[in-house]
């Protein structure tokens, strides 16, 4: 069975959104398309998170709630192997990180990140 490679990385950041794609854009060694950000790898849509700010009962779910949501999935015409795509989902991830922001993946292959994905942060 194949696996599902679509991925949502929560992103909490007090930049403003145009600020915020032009760091998704750097990190990435990306070109900025609007409210897109095309990477060798992948193309990622940077969102504006409607559940921004609201409260969730399980503190495991606060990610929820952050301001950013990038959103992506495999792209078999980039020519990036699955095993490749999830490396650079987990070097992304880092990044987020290594810059002061609080990061969390959402995706069917947590456990093959950093950290579990983020959820070893959360705790």
């Amino acid at each position: 069975m194949k696996q599902n490679l679509f991925c949502e990385i929560y992103v909490d950041a007090a930049d403003e959104r145009d600020t915020f794609i032009e760091k998704i854009a750097a990190m990435l060694k990306g070109q900025r398309l609007n409210y897109e950000v095309i990477a060798e790898w992948a193309t990622i849509d940077v969102l504006a998170n409607n559940e921004y700010g609201e409260t969730f009962e399980e503190p495991k779910d606060a990610f929820l709630g952050y301001r950013y949501k990038l959103e992506f999935e495999f792209e078999p015409e980039k020519q990036t192997s699955h095993h490749e795509y999830i490396g650079h989902v987990g070097e992304l991830l880092s990044n987020l990180w290594d810059v002061g922001y609080k990061a969390v993946a959402a995706c069917s292959f947590e456990d093959e990140l950093p950290e579990k994905g983020g959820y070893g942060r959360l705790q």
